[in-house]
């Protein structure tokens, strides 16, 4: 059984992961911007949608944020 386990850092490789990590690093430094600024949840959602429209040509922006 243990010869058919793989190496989870084996598993974790690849273009996948960095642009997960670089998407969470991007969640969380907004969701610090609304916490430490006070603002409504509508106005986080028109900072979501505006920051979409400013990053037209970014996959974090356009696809989670």
């Amino acid at each position: 059984m243990k010869s058919s386990n793989k190496d989870i850092s084996t598993m974790m490789r690849g273009s996948s992961l960095e642009k997960d990590l670089k998407t969470t690093n991007a969640e969380v430094i907004m969701c610090e911007f609304i916490a430490q600024n006070n603002l409504s949840l509508s106005t986080a959602k028109t900072l979501n949608e505006t920051l979409k429209v400013m990053f037209p040509y970014s996959e974090i922006a356009q696809s989670r944020l």
